[in-house]
């Protein structure tokens, strides 16, 4: 490839960037497959932030590396640009890898102790063969502008930065390569709070700005109300309801995303009861039958331990709800 020439993603043009259809992923446990992404559908459009959360253990950080093809799903399609990306070779496998970028919880983690600011960020530009040694040099400038950061620190490694710092750097080096879509696995919770509000703000103009896709994994609703134009919520595997943020944070449907929402402190929160949640969520060997929620829900009923709800969109045609009470209550 000639100097300077840049490999671009070539796949089809659509409303979205991502496309998880139908997706399920298995682990080795205990002798046996056991599912622990189960039917997830989700797709994410191009200048739009969607926020994935959840506990713990519910599958969210899963999902992250199945669609960077760091897990393969025993069924279902992850697509990129209306492309199967499980089914990519060669050149095509090579600008998925350019297309598609990752930040990581634990900067400090994520980027090497043994190299400066400047050669982290060139690292991407340099293994994709992107620009001349002048035109990285000057890329370099241009990411620490982008992620407003003085241009002093290009010489320091990890250790001489703040956490602040070091994140902004991870989120620098992800954008060189200028992807298609962003994946940020619960950024800022190795953050203080302060700078956590910065970090946010950081990355939801990046994405405003470059017209990037955006999975925002975390399990902290509070981080996400701000942040998030969307909120997919998941739970044991599963998607249970998807809605508007704001939407969702005024008028939840499902009994668990409505103690998820009751778990955030606020200042003007309703004095009535909140919603409780009985136990923990059980893990992936433990079998439920029907609702895999309904151990915990104070709102099942019988159909809930027999029968498990279907996703069902309404009343708007932007939101959906996993739960039979509420689907009950629609029709």
């Amino acid at each position: 490839m000639p100097a300077g020439c840049v490999r671009r993603w070539r796949g089809r043009s659509g409303t979205t960037v991502l496309e998880l259809t139908a997706v399920r992923v298995a682990f080795p446990i205990a002798g046996r497959l056991v599912p622990v992404v189960r039917d997830v559908d989700l797709s994410v459009r191009p200048g739009e932030l969607l926020a994935l959360v959840g506990e713990s253990g519910c599958g969210k950080s899963t999902i992250a590396r199945t669609v960077v093809r760091l897990e393969r799903p025993i069924a279902g399609t992850v697509s990129l640009d209306g492309a199967d990306v499980h089914a990519l070779r060669g050149d095509a496998l090579r600008a998925y890898r350019r297309a598609v970028q990752m930040v990581f919880q634990d900067p400090f983690q994520s980027l090497s102790p043994r190299q400066t600011v400047a050669r982290a960020l060139a690292e991407p530009l340099h293994i994709h063969r992107i620009g001349s040694r002048a035109a990285r040099r000057q890329r370099v400038a241009e990411l620490l502008e982008l992620v407003e950061l003085d241009p002093g620190l290009a010489g320091r490694r990890p250790r001489e930065l703040s956490g602040g710092q070091r994140q902004r750097v991870a989120i620098a080096r992800a954008l060189a390569v200028r992807p298609r879509l962003l994946i940020c696995d619960e950024p800022v919770t190795a953050l203080d709070a302060p700078v956590q509000a910065t970090v946010l703000n950081l990355i939801r103009d990046l994405v405003d700005r470059l017209g990037l896709g955006c999975l925002f994994i975390a399990h902290d609703l509070a981080v996400v109300r701000q942040l998030a134009d969307r909120v997919a919520v998941m739970y044991r595997g599963r998607i249970v309801e998807s809605a508007p943020t704001l939407r969702l944070m005024d008028a939840a449907r499902h009994p668990y995303t409505q103690a998820l929402l009751a778990a955030v402190p606020r200042l003007d929160a309703d004095p009535s009861p909140a919603p409780t949640l009985r136990g923990e969520m059980p893990g992936p060997l433990a079998s439920i039958d029907g609702c895999a929620f309904n151990p915990r829900c104070p709102q099942a009923f019988d159909r809930c331990e027999a029968e498990r709800p279907q996703m069902i969109v309404g009343p708007r045609p932007d939101e959906s709800v996993a739960c039979h009470r509420q689907n009950q209550e629609q029709a």
